[in-house]
């Protein structure tokens, strides 16, 4: 079974594309492109260990001249996803697909090395040692995993610093949250739905590796259904065919995990995207979450 995840982990950790950081860095000749309408903003994190972070903001092209408050949607993994979001999400703008909004890319300073380091320590809710995943996947296996077990701190960072900074900077809608997460982020977000799901109204779980720690985050939706028979969320649950078994199998799992749960206030829409891998799901699925969570 191990030889379907092994592709598939290693693009899990390791987006081989350009960051803001590393486009930066190089010397240009001419003016470089820039996405206009956007700004970085720096926070230095007490949750997480003096962390610094870098916070991606698109703003909607009215803003300026507006005193309207917009929702706001919070996106893991900004370091590299952050053109492919806010672009998708201005073609969706010009025929009113979608309302204006706030989008928050949330990330890190540093090279790819360190990205793979954060991200993981970040992501996902439990840890297991180096020794641990070596013994159980292989030396290759556990490389790609240098942290782990983050989960709550992060969520400590979003919860009571990023927030309370995008909503005293810019004008939000304070009773419209939407989180999106991808792959390891993926895992985050599901685990964040069953710890803290009045925190955000919306979510993407996107090609989650709900397999992490023996099925942990489904053993913490059971906890949570043993104590609650309502879930108030909109969620959207998506896969690639061809992101691997044991992706597509957890995908499948949650989907009928909550099917079966029939939770009140809950609103669940699933998608498999046919002939779609890990990495060039990506931009259907932010086209198409955008519509399912934000579409009028």
């Amino acid at each position: 079974m191990h030889r379907h995840i092994m592709p598939t982990l290693i693009i899990i950790l390791v987006y081989a594309l350009p960051t803001a950081h590393t486009v930066r860095a190089q010397s240009w000749k001419h003016p470089q492109v820039e996405l206009r309408g956007t700004e970085v903003r720096t926070i230095h994190s007490k949750a997480v260990d003096g962390m610094e972070y870098k916070i991606f903001i698109g703003l909607p092209d009215n803003y300026s001249s507006s005193s309207d408050t917009y929702p706001a949607l919070y996106f893991l993994d900004g370091w590299n996803q952050f053109g492919i979001l806010v672009e998708t999400y201005r073609l969706l703008r010009l025929f009113n697909d979608i309302p204006p909004l706030v989008l928050i890319g949330i990330s890190w300073e540093g090279d790819e090395k360190a990205h793979v380091y954060n991200r993981a320590r970040d992501y996902i809710p439990t840890h297991l040692s180096q020794h641990v995943l070596a013994e159980r996947f292989g030396q290759d296996y556990a490389d790609l995993f240098p942290a782990s077990g983050g989960a709550p701190k992060f969520l400590a960072f979003i919860q009571d610093e990023l927030i309370p900074f995008v909503e005293r900077e810019y004008r939000i809608d304070t009773t419209s949250r939407g989180i999106f997460g991808h792959s390891a982020g993926g895992l985050f977000t599901a685990w964040l739905l069953f710890t803290r799901p009045e925190l955000f109204q919306k979510y993407l779980i996107g090609s989650a590796a709900l397999w992490w720690d023996d099925d942990y985050v489904f053993k913490q939706e059971a906890e949570y259904r043993a104590a609650h028979d309502s879930l108030t969320a909109r969620i959207f649950v998506t896969v690639g065919s061809e992101e691997g078994e044991w992706l597509v199998t957890s995908w499948a799992k949650l989907k009928d995990r909550l099917q079966y749960r029939q939770y009140a206030g809950l609103n669940v829409t699933t998608m498999m995207f046919e002939g779609e891998t890990h990495s060039s799901v990506i931009p259907g699925t932010y086209s198409r979450a955008l519509r399912v969570l934000y579409g009028y």
